[in-house]
């Protein structure tokens, strides 16, 4: 973990810290702005990191924020070379379709945190629509060929991964409706890939973990259900919003080989 270092590029939405290419709803005057004040500064600083060989994962919410981190990974790529960065957008909620394309020739990963997306009426209100249809745009990053990584933030959210991929799989919000983009739900087995074999990508860390093979940790979940031939939104209704209620669904955790956890009275 020592080969990557942390930065900021904008805040969040519902302090307008978040860096917007339009206003905000009912603040005409406010877009937010660049966490550096100088976004030359903050291009010179990822130039360094990058010089240094070290990975970059900076955190990138608004659209324009998202631009100014492509902006800064590109000046770098053009001083140093081109390597094997991947350098990343942590949570690259609103990229534009044009900057999902500079992503992906860049090699830049998205670290995405799916359970954030059921998001709250705040959220809504202060973005609109617009923005709301287009939050996350899974499946056009994937098109885009823009390599994608799920994982649970700092726990700002629910950190079980099955409620995330359930709302990757259905674009779920806290209206319990799909009326955000739901073109860009992604399979149930794509966003199972996403929080395995692509975390470990945006680790640089698959030679080890992400996929059950010789020579790697034997990381794995067993449950009680097809997961894969499961309807999702049925699921996520059924087994409740809360997301322990979606423990109930687990036999097995094994980590490293050992097993860490089984259900009561389970014969293995």
């Amino acid at each position: 973990m020592g080969d990557s270092v942390k930065l900021y590029v904008d805040g969040v939405y519902l302090s307008r810290t978040a860096w917007l290419h339009e206003p905000y709803v009912a603040h005409p005057q406010d877009t937010g702005s660049h966490a550096w004040r100088n976004p030359e500064r903050f291009a010179r600083a990822v130039e360094i990191v990058d010089a240094m060989g070290i990975q970059a994962c900076t955190h990138a919410v608004g659209d324009r924020g998202i631009s100014a981190l492509i902006d800064a990974y590109e000046n770098a790529q053009r001083k140093n070379g081109t390597r094997d960065a991947r350098h990343r957008a942590d949570h690259c909620e609103l990229p534009t379709p044009a900057d999902q394309a500079r992503m992906a020739a860049l090699g830049i990963h998205a670290a995405m945190h799916p359970a954030h997306f059921v998001s709250d009426r705040a959220t809504e209100e202060i973005l609109g629509p617009a923005r709301m249809r287009r939050m996350m745009p899974w499946a056009s990053l994937e098109r885009a060929g823009v390599e994608v990584s799920f994982g649970s933030d700092w726990m700002a959210g629910p950190e079980n991964p099955l409620y995330a991929i359930l709302v990757a799989a259905t674009r779920l919000n806290y209206k319990l409706d799909t009326d955000w983009g739901k073109e860009e739900r992604i399979p149930l087995a794509e966003a199972v890939r996403n929080y395995t074999l692509g975390s470990a990508r945006a680790l640089k860390r698959e030679r080890e973990i992400g996929s059950l093979a010789v020579g790697k940790y034997a990381d794995f979940v067993l449950f009680d259900w097809d997961f894969l031939a499961a309807d999702p939104k049925e699921l996520l209704l059924a087994a409740g919003l809360e997301e322990k209620a979606l423990d109930k669904l687990v036999l097995l955790t094994v980590v490293d080989g050992r097993v860490v956890y089984h259900r009561q009275g389970l014969r293995f």
